[in-house]
């Protein structure tokens, strides 16, 4: 899935999905053309709400950044229900397998913006999304606990001013096991837990709590006996979304979908197709 900077047009979580009180598939209140193609599809997906880093949700590309994985994708073809090509995004990586770049491209093939990721000592410290014309839209850094593992995310609009900060508590993997976000602005606290599902111990549950401590969502990640993630299930109040992943026989993730479920029946709403070298 690409991935993208959190952006100013859209109240966000860096980990997890915050439901906002207008919260319909019909509400894509962005007004910049030059938001990459993470916003156009996670808007479909996820109503109001983008992902940044997802360490506690599931990307894709999160192990060539975060991880030590090689020979990610070079290309993502995105597709709507009709088979139409609506998005892509090209992958660049450096000589030790990150990814550095991520350029968008439109449906017509003209650019629609990139990221940029910038490391230290084989850890990625700061992320840039750029429109576009080149014009910054938004910053990342990432700070890192003595056993090197993230324990602070702050976010930065185009006037370097803070949107928020996540502070992790502990990991689980390549999960965030515990945090809480702090909205610069609105003052509001959001809390998130990993749990493993009693019943099915491939199974995850990562839970989402508002600063009144109640629930506001959940997401649950399948996986199967090799350890490769199957389904993620996401629900926010009466709203179901989830992806299935398909692998190719060495192990590849080849493809992936988005449904949503409407009148009890899940409705293909977009699938990704990724190219290797």
């Amino acid at each position: 899935m690409i991935r993208i900077l959190l952006m100013t047009y859209s109240r966000i979580h860096i980990f997890f999905c915050r439901m906002n009180k207008n919260n319909s598939l019909s509400s894509k209140n962005i007004s910049v053309t030059s938001i990459s193609y993470w916003i156009y599809i996670l808007l479909l997906l996820f109503p109001k709400i983008i992902l940044g880093v997802t360490p506690g949700k599931w990307s894709h590309i999160d192990k060539y950044i975060f991880g030590n994985n090689s020979n990610g994708p070079v290309k993502e073809i995105v597709k709507n229900a009709n088979g139409k090509i609506v998005y892509s995004a090209l992958y660049e990586y450096n000589s030790s397998g990150k990814l550095i770049k991520e350029s968008y491209l439109n449906s017509d093939g003209k650019t629609d913006g990139f990221t940029i990721f910038q490391y230290k000592d084989g850890k990625v410290v700061r992320e840039e999304l750029f429109d576009k014309d080149n014009i910054l839209l938004e910053t990342k850094t990432f700070k890192y606990s003595p056993k090197g593992e993230i324990n602070l995310v702050e976010v930065f609009d185009k006037d370097n001013k803070l949107l928020l900060r996540s502070n992790i508590n502990s990991w689980d993997k390549d999960f965030v096991k515990s945090g809480q976000t702090n909205w610069s602005d609105s003052k509001e606290i959001e809390i998130f837990n990993l749990t493993q599902d009693e019943k099915n111990p491939r199974a995850f549950i990562q839970n989402i709590y508002n600063e009144e401590k109640k629930q506001i969502a959940s997401t649950k990640f399948e996986y199967d006996e090799k350890g490769k993630l199957l389904t993620r299930l996401n629900v926010q109040g009466n709203q179901e979304r989830k992806n299935q992943l398909n692998y190719s026989s060495n192990n590849l993730l080849q493809s992936f979908t988005f449904h949503v479920k409407q009148n009890n029946k899940w409705e293909l709403q977009k699938t990704h197709e990724l190219i290797y070298k």
